[in-house]
């Protein structure tokens, strides 16, 4: 205080009046307009702050693009690649359902695991080339021998194997260069006679294939590649066939010899582009059939780089994301009815069918299935416990059992999976059946307007319409 000067002091005491004053007013109300002033600006105030704070829900709400990697967030969506910061058990990008960011950590570090092992796998088998190579490449000092090839291709690249191609430059008069002479010209005429051989099966298992006799095709695919390891093209026709019979785990092996091929001789999968799309593709059908649509949604996206503008595979690709998101519901849905007297009247009812050949449905039976097929949760139990496969067999001797079908088939999940187990074509044989004058068929109009009725359901689904585009019978018919 002894360092303010009495000026400066009064010069306080001063403003300390002014403010005092100005309070008094307000208080009092005699200065409204300077209240009313205060009120708006704090009104101001509180509506940006709300504004701010709705924008940034929004945002939060929408999420942020990332693999998943980040430390701050709490949901993830691994379809359309979202973090969110807020929890979110769909998401509002896409719908697709969102995973925990410990669920995601976790999944990375498998992924991360299985890319180790794969590079691990690529490294020994690319040495075990490398010391065949270098093995041969000895004992080719040593004179003729017989080639050991690698276990699964005998690779046309082989520099040694195309020289027999050409005219030997060897000294003529000396015995042991003649007979290495002869032994590289019989290895020559060998690997072309071989080669004609396997031309041949291939075109005989193509043809078998066009004619839906699958196993045959197999069985000729199978003779080409013991003539000729090389011919990748049939590794990949034979994995399709293997298709067609359902046979998924002998699909799967053909599709990676091509792919590992592919990427231990040609660095990649660009050079032969089209040959690894099919590979990639025919992977991915496998996978699909055996529920594993993470691992196929992975090979289509890998096919699609390679031929990104193939709408099949594009298509495949939807179908399959929503494969997924249908059987993580239906997970969900049999965890929450597994006990209840619907989901067990199914699961009883399916069991007594499979097990009896002669099996039919009461009355009773039918009525209570109908009322159950009506609703979605109990379809995914029927659909998962057989129950299309069990209406498909029904169908040969029981034609009420369309009407149980038409109310399964209204959605479109449900309608490709009953054309997955051979339901449409069954269908499409009923009315060419129908349509022959000298057929005994013993069937009533209004169940053939259902089968019109399900049958003009899969004409409008891009996935089934094509099977039924194919369909012999249905070519016949009209």
């Amino acid at each position: 205080m002894s360092n303010v000067s009495m000026e400066e002091l009064e010069g306080y005491l001063a403003e300390i009046d002014l403010v005092y004053d100005e309070v008094k007013k307000i208080a009092s109300g005699k200065d409204e307009a300077n209240v009313n002033r205060l009120l708006e600006k704090r009104k101001k105030e509180q509506a940006e702050k709300e504004r701010k704070e709705k924008e940034e829900h929004e945002k939060k709400l929408k999420g942020r693009k990332g693999k998943g990697i980040a430390e701050d967030y709490i949901n993830f969506c691994k379809f359309c690649f979202r973090e969110f910061q807020i929890p979110i058990e769909k998401c509002t990008n896409c719908d697709h359902d969102t995973i925990t960011r410990d669920d995601r950590i976790a999944e990375l570090k498998e992924k991360l695991e299985n890319y180790k092992q794969e590079k691990e796998g690529k490294k020994k088998r690319k040495l075990k080339w490398d010391n065949w190579k270098k093995t041969q490449q000895m004992k080719a000092r040593q004179g003729p021998t017989n080639y050991n090839k690698w276990a699964y291709f005998e690779p046309s690249s082989d520099s040694e194997e195309e020289a027999g191609d050409d005219e030997p430059i060897v000294p003529k008069d000396d015995p042991n260069f003649k007979a290495m002479e002869a032994d590289i010209e019989q290895r020559a005429k060998r690997r072309a006679e071989n080669k004609k051989k396997a031309n041949d099966c291939r075109e005989k298992g193509n043809n078998y294939f066009k004619q839906g006799k699958f196993k045959s095709a197999v069985k000729k695919y199978t003779e080409a590649i013991e003539f000729t390891r090389d011919m990748l093209t049939c590794y990949t026709n034979r994995a399709l066939a293997y298709i067609r019979l359902g046979q998924f785990d002998d699909a799967i092996p053909d599709c990676e010899k091509v792919l590992e091929y592919c990427e231990v001789f040609e660095d990649g999968y660009e050079q032969s582009a089209t040959l690894c799309f099919k590979a990639f593709s025919r992977r991915a059908m496998s996978r699909r059939g055996k529920k594993e649509f993470d691992k196929a949604i992975d090979d289509l996206k890998q096919a699609l780089e390679l031929h990104p503008n193939d709408i099949e595979a594009q298509k495949l690709l939807k179908l399959t994301e929503e494969d997924l998101q249908l059987h993580e519901e239906s997970k969900k849905v049999l965890e929450s009815l597994d006990c209840s007297d619907d989901s067990q009247f199914i699961t009883t009812l399916l069991d007594t069918l499979k097990n009896s050949k002669d099996a039919v449905l009461s009355k009773k039976d039918r009525q209570r299935l109908m009322k159950c097929l009506e609703k979605k949760d109990l379809v995914i139990v029927f659909k998962e416990h057989g129950g299309f496969e069990a209406l498909v067999a029904l169908l040969k001797s029981d034609y009420q059992t369309l009407e149980l079908i038409k109310v399964c088939v209204n959605d479109k999940k449900f309608l490709e999976h009953f054309n997955a187990v051979a339901g449409m074509k069954q269908l499409v044989a009923m009315v060419r059946e129908y349509c022959n004058p000298a057929s005994e068929l013993n069937i009533k109009i209004e169940h053939m307007c259902l089968v019109g009725q399900i049958l003009s359901l899969g004409s409008e689904n891009d996935f089934v319409r094509k099977d039924l585009t194919a369909n012999e019978d249905l070519v016949a018919i009209f």
